[in-house]
C-alpha cells in the first residue's frame, strides 16, 4: 500500500481535517503526497478538492449527531466505503467522473445519516459492497440494455436502520433483525446486477416500529431497472415481526374483505393469473404487504406480482371503517 493511500485512509478514519499544505488547497489530505490515481484526480481538479474537503467537513458532522456506538459504526462503514472508491475509481476511465459520483451520493448519506422519533433515534447505517461482474455490457449505441454504473463491478449500497444507543433488549432485537436483513440483502450473489436498497421510516411508536424498504436492482444490459418494495412492521413489545393475529380477530371475514378488495383494485391489463378474488387472497394477507397510516391500511403489490411492468406497483387502500369490525384492540389502536 502506498503512503498517500495510507496517509488519506487514516485521516479519514481519524475523523481529522489536517492543515492544508499549501494555501488555497482545498482536498481534506496533503496534495503532495499524492501518489494513487484517485488522489491524484482530487488533487488536479479544485473542485473535486472542494468536495473532498466538504464530505470531511460533513462526516464529522454526522460523527458528532451520534452515540459513541453509532459512530463506531459510521467509522466502519466511511472504511468500507473508501475501501470501494479506492478500488472502482481506481480502474475507472475517466477517474475524475468516477470519484464526483460516490462523493455526490456519500455526502447525501451523510446528511441523511439519522433522525429523532420521540426518545428514538434511528440511524442510517450502510453497506458499500462490490463484485466483479461477469457481465460487462455497457449499453452501447443501437443496444437495447443499460450500462452499468461501473463497467467491470457490481455494485451494492445497502441502508438500513439501526436504534442508535440501544438502551433496551427490545432495541437489540431490532437492531440484529435490521443488519440480518442488509446482509442476506447483500449475499445476493447476481454479480450482473447494481443493486440500491433505502428505507423510509413510517412509523414509530412504543407498539410497532414500521419500515418501508426499497430496493432496485438494475441488471447490466437491462432494459430497465427493476424495483421492488416491502414493509418490515416490527412488535417492540414482542421482540418479533408483525403477525396477521395481532391486527386482526379469527375469523375468515377480514381476510375476504383484504382478498376482495384488491382484486377489485387491480389495474386492468392485470395478471391473468389472478382471476378471482380467492387467488388474490394469499398474497392480500402478507404483513410484508401492509403499510398502516391515518387513513387505513394499505396493501401494496410490486411490479410484475399483479399486472406489468408497464402498469408499474399498484397500491390498494382499504379504508378503517371498512376494517373496524374485524380489529383486535392492537389493530384498532393502530386507526388512532
Amino acid at each position: 500500500m502506498q503512503f498517500g493511500k495510507i496517509a488519506w485512509a487514516a485521516c479519514w478514519a481519524a475523523l481529522c481535517l489536517p492543515a492544508m499544505s499549501h494555501a488555497g488547497e482545498q482536498a481534506s489530505f496533503d496534495c503532495t503526497k499524492a501518489t494513487t490515481v484517485v488522489e491524484k484526480a482530487i488533487c488536479a481538479d479544485p473542485a473535486l478538492g472542494a468536495a473532498d474537503r466538504a464530505l470531511a467537513e460533513a462526516y464529522q458532522a454526522a460523527s458528532a449527531r451520534l452515540s459513541d456506538e453509532g459512530r463506531s459504526g459510521l467509522r466502519d462503514e466511511q472504511r468500507q466505503w473508501l475501501k470501494r472508491l479506492w478500488q472502482v475509481c481506481g480502474e475507472a476511465t475517466p477517474a475524475g467522473g468516477c470519484v464526483a459520483n460516490e462523493y455526490r451520493m456519500r455526502q447525501k448519506g451523510l446528511q441523511t445519516v439519522a433522525a429523532s422519533y420521540g426518545s428514538v433515534t434511528i440511524r442510517r447505517a450502510q453497506i458499500f459492497d462490490m463484485l466483479k461482474a461477469s457481465n460487462t455490457d455497457e449499453g452501447t449505441e443501437g443496444r437495447i440494455g443499460m450500462a452499468p454504473r461501473y463497467p467491470g463491478y457490481a455494485i451494492r449500497d445497502i441502508d438500513y436502520p439501526q436504534i442508535d444507543n440501544p438502551r433496551t433488549n427490545a432495541d437489540r432485537l431490532f437492531n440484529a433483525a435490521m443488519k440480518s436483513l442488509a446482509i442476506k440483502g447483500d449475499d445476493n450473489e447476481e454479480d450482473g446486477a447494481d443493486l440500491t436498497s433505502g428505507f423510509e421510516v413510517v412509523s414509530v411508536s412504543p407498539f410497532m416500529i414500521a419500515i418501508r424498504f426499497e430496493d432496485t436492482t438494475y441488471g447490466h444490459g437491462s432494459a430497465h431497472p427493476w424495483p421492488q418494495s416491502f414493509m418490515f412492521n416490527w412488535v417492540v413489545t414482542e421482540g418479533r415481526k408483525l403477525k396477521p393475529e395481532d391486527v386482526f380477530a379469527e375469523g375468515p371475514g377480514w381476510r375476504k374483505l383484504l382478498a376482495d378488495r384488491c382484486f377489485a383494485g387491480l389495474p386492468e391489463d392485470h395478471d391473468q393469473n389472478i382471476t378471482t378474488a380467492d387467488e388474490m387472497q394469499n398474497k392480500a394477507v402478507e404483513p410484508d404487504r401492509w403499510q398502516f397510516g391515518k387513513d387505513g391500511l394499505t396493501i401494496h403489490f410490486d411490479v410484475y406480482e399483479v399486472g406489468p411492468y408497464t402498469a408499474g406497483m399498484s397500491d390498494i387502500l382499504i379504508p378503517w371503517a371498512d376494517l373496524k369490525p374485524y380489529l383486535t384492540p392492537a389493530g384498532a389502536a393502530l386507526a388512532r
